[in-house]
């Protein structure tokens, strides 16, 4: 365990683990960002599938989030899905969450909160308007009919040590007078979805695929007509129902995961906010730069930053807790992360044996996604890999250099680095100049009704013929209904 300790001064605990009474204590520190989740929460998830801690059974879980005043989504997600798990096996939870503080009087200053209680405020602020609360104190499941959501309400849940009230605290936080780091995120609120319901030989691509559709509509598509111009409208939402729909199909047919954790949310960039408002925020977005709180989201140069170089864009986190997607496609022991994200986004390498197109359809997501030079980061196998695509220098034609993978530290810490594919994509738009130049299958047909028939991408199964009138175009996809 020497490694252990070294790489502790590093990388903080993500929770302390105490035993109390027969209970699991869980208490997170000040921040629970994406490093520490990384390289704890393995740890904290095989603890909580054995029920088991230092040789000592339990059946009761509390999670201290009381200390907290910063939280990345995907540890929140993480955690959310664990806790969801633990109680399907019959585990009782409880959640404590920082205190309630009173509204602050301006012609008071003895009412004024501390930068601490700020940033509490702000934190309970988010939980409530993102959907991660009623994850986290009412285990809130998603069905893909949508009526089968269910939530719970036999979890134990305090603010400090005042008790959970749903008549007041919620609209009391949502209203709060506090600004959230990205006051404009609100899409698609963290979500645990419920595949379990889904017959493995049924239609559950056809169930996926609604599912994504209507949460597009419903709750994406408000911010897509409020924040992205007119002609990056369209293509940003196919890029958006494609890769919900292809990271959904894979957990379903690969992961082995009973649940997905999703949530996306629409971030300001800087070109398209004013130098006052733009220096608000990169109090918040400075953090990206380091490895230690966030792995690989920082650039290599300032040209390829999403935050400093877009307008806005769109951030999406999707998780699972199975078997990972190195488990069947890796072959290279050293580095498998990296390798089979390069067999699977340069050569197309699938492990389904019967499918639709040549390539799979990851492989599919990496060229929708090039056009716009979007950005994407993949954990797994006990590690990180980021990249903003194409996955080649535009001027070199060589890989791109620079640090693309990094360890999450999970076997130095001594556990076995966290079960599941964790992705974060980064989706926007670029000036329309730069479309007309980009020579890409998806985007720059002659004709409108070109355009229209690849965006009315069409199924069939591998008995049927591909309809004459598709059969010129350059882009062959027969897993997506119409759009």
């Amino acid at each position: 365990m020497e490694n252990a300790s070294q790489q502790q001064k590093l990388l903080p605990n993500l929770f302390k683990i105490e035993f109390q009474l027969n209970e699991l204590v869980l208490r997170s520190g000040e921040t629970l960002n994406d490093a520490r989740w990384g390289a704890w929460f393995g740890e904290i998830q095989e603890v909580l599938r054995n029920r088991k801690y230092q040789q000592q059974s339990f059946t009761s879980c509390l999670v201290d989030l009381s200390q907290c005043y910063w939280a990345d989504p995907l540890p929140l997600l993480s955690l959310s899905l664990t806790l969801i798990e633990f109680e399907k096996s019959n585990g009782k939870v409880k959640v404590k969450f920082p205190p309630i503080h009173p509204i602050p009087d301006s012609k008071n200053p003895d009412t004024l909160l501390s930068d601490r209680q700020n940033h509490q405020a702000r934190l309970l602020k988010f939980f409530v308007r993102e959907g991660f609360f009623h994850l986290l104190a009412c285990s809130r499941i998603t069905g893909l009919n949508f009526a089968n959501s269910k939530q719970s309400n036999n979890r134990e849940v305090k603010f400090g040590n005042e008790n959970y009230d749903a008549n007041t605290h919620i609209n009391l936080l949502r209203e709060f007078p506090v600004d959230l780091a990205f006051e404009r995120s609100t899409c698609l609120l963290a979500t645990i979805l419920d595949l379990t319901s889904i017959d493995s030989d049924g239609n559950y691509l056809e169930l996926i695929d609604k599912w994504v559709e209507k949460v597009i509509f419903n709750e994406i598509d408000p911010v897509i007509n409020e924040e992205v111009p007119r002609w990056a409208q369209d293509s940003l939402r196919y890029r958006l129902i494609t890769f919900l729909r292809e990271t959904l199909h894979n957990v379903f047919e690969h992961a082995g995961s009973k649940f997905a954790a999703i949530y996306v949310r629409y971030r300001e960039g800087a070109l398209g906010e004013s130098a006052k408002t733009w220096e608000r925020l990169s109090c918040f977005i400075e953090r990206e730069n380091s490895n230690n709180e966030v792995p690989l989201l920082t650039t290599r140069d300032k040209s390829e930053s999403f935050p400093n170089t877009r307008t806005g864009f769109f951030e999406v986190f999707v998780l699972d807790s199975g078997q990972g997607l190195c488990k069947s496609l890796a072959k290279n022991k050293i580095n498998p992360l990296h390798q089979t994200m390069l067999d699977v986004f340069r050569r197309g390498v699938s492990s389904k044996e019967k499918r639709p197109t040549q390539y799979g359809g990851l492989y599919l997501i990496g060229e929708l996604l090039t056009p716009n030079k979007d950005f994407f980061r993949v954990r797994d196998e006990d590690a990180w890999w980021a990249t903003q695509l194409p996955l080649k220098n535009e001027i070199t034609q060589t890989e791109r250099s620079g640090q693309i993978t990094v360890d999450a530290y999970g076997t130095k810490h001594g556990n076995i680095g966290i079960k599941g594919l964790a992705w974060t994509v980064r989706l926007s738009w670029l000036v329309a100049q730069d479309l007309s130049a980009h020579n890409s299958p998806w985007l720059g047909f002659l004709e409108e009704k070109d355009r229209n028939k690849v965006m009315q991408v069409y199924r069939v199964d591998e008995k049927e013929q591909i309809p004459k009138e598709y059969s010129g175009l350059p882009v062959k996809d027969a897993r997506f209904p119409f759009y």
